[in-house]
C-alpha cells in the first residue's frame, strides 16, 4: 500500500539520518543496494521491486552491520525492527495470498461458512416466524 511505502521511506531516512551522526544525507545512492532482499535499503530502481521492501522489510545482515559500525544508540535496531514488523498488508491482500497458497483449504472454509450462515438463518426464520 502507499502507506507502507511512505512508512518504510520515513523508517530509512531515519537509520540514514542516525548512521550519518544527525545530519540529513546528501546522497543515499552509496548507502542502498541494487540487489532486491527485501531489506530497508534496497534501491528499488525496477518499481514492481518496490512490493518486495514493502510487504514485510526488514534490515538485511550486511546494513546492520554497517549501522552498527556508525556506533548508533544499543536499541535503535531493536525498536527499527519492532516498527518494521507493524507494518503488514492490507487484510484483504493477506486474505487474498492465503486464497492463492491454499485453495482447497480457502473450498473448505467457504463451504463451512456457507453450511453455518445457511443453518443460523434457518433458526432465526423459525425463530420469528414461530414455525
Amino acid at each position: 500500500s502507499l502507506e507502507n511505502f511512505v512508512l518504510r521511506n520515513i523508517y530509512e531516512f531515519c537509520c540514514f539520518y542516525h548512521e550519518l551522526g544527525q545530519k540529513v544525507p546528501g546522497s543515499v545512492y552509496t548507502l542502498t543496494h541494487d540487489e532486491t532482499r527485501n531489506c530497508l535499503f534496497d534501491m528499488n530502481a525496477n518499481k514492481f521491486d518496490i512490493v518486495y521492501s514493502t510487504e514485510k522489510p526488514r534490515i538485511c545482515e550486511s546494513c546492520r552491520a554497517r549501522i552498527m559500525a556508525a556506533q548508533v544508540p544499543r536499541n535503535f535496531l531493536n525498536d527499527i525492527d519492532k516498527e518494521l514488523k507493524k507494518l503488514k498488508k492490507a487484510l484483504y491482500l493477506r486474505i487474498l495470498d492465503f486464497i492463492k497458497s491454499h485453495p482447497l483449504w480457502s473450498i473448505a472454509i467457504s463451504i463451512l461458512g456457507v453450511i453455518v450462515l445457511n443453518l443460523f438463518s434457518s433458526y432465526l426464520f423459525r425463530l420469528f416466524t414461530g414455525s
